[in-house]
């Protein structure tokens, strides 16, 4: 299951700078809610930790060449993720499913914008 959560977490961290199309601060407190919250999901189902900077993402977003489908996409991931139920061991199959349908969102975000991260 670890494999599974850090896999799509380092597709989240390599969609961070496509941000949202409200401003680059709300858009990476966004995320920071999203990874917080997975945190806490998880924690029955194994551990998880991922690094975020608030900082270096604005500054990614400030400096990235997304367009507004782009950034709506990185935040239909994280309101998705916010949405997700507590993992635990019975549900852990379909959690990971459901964990997964949110990396869905992520499909189709423009080269421009992935390689602008």
């Amino acid at each position: 299951m670890r494999r599974i959560v850090l896999g799509c977490t380092v597709l989240l961290f390599g969609a961070v700078g496509c941000g949202s199309s409200n401003s680059p601060s709300s858009t990476c407190d966004n995320v920071a809610n999203a990874l917080s919250s997975l945190s806490g999901k998880v924690s029955a189902c194994g551990q998880l930790s991922v690094p975020f900077d608030k900082n270096v993402c604005v500054s990614a977003l400030n400096s990235s060449s997304c367009s507004d489908a782009d950034r709506q996409k990185i935040n239909d991931f994280a309101n998705c993720v916010n949405g997700l139920p507590n993992c635990s061991p019975q549900s852990q199959s379909s959690w990971e499913s459901a964990y997964l349908g949110c990396g869905d969102k992520l499909q189709g975000i423009s080269q421009t914008c992935a390689s602008g991260a």
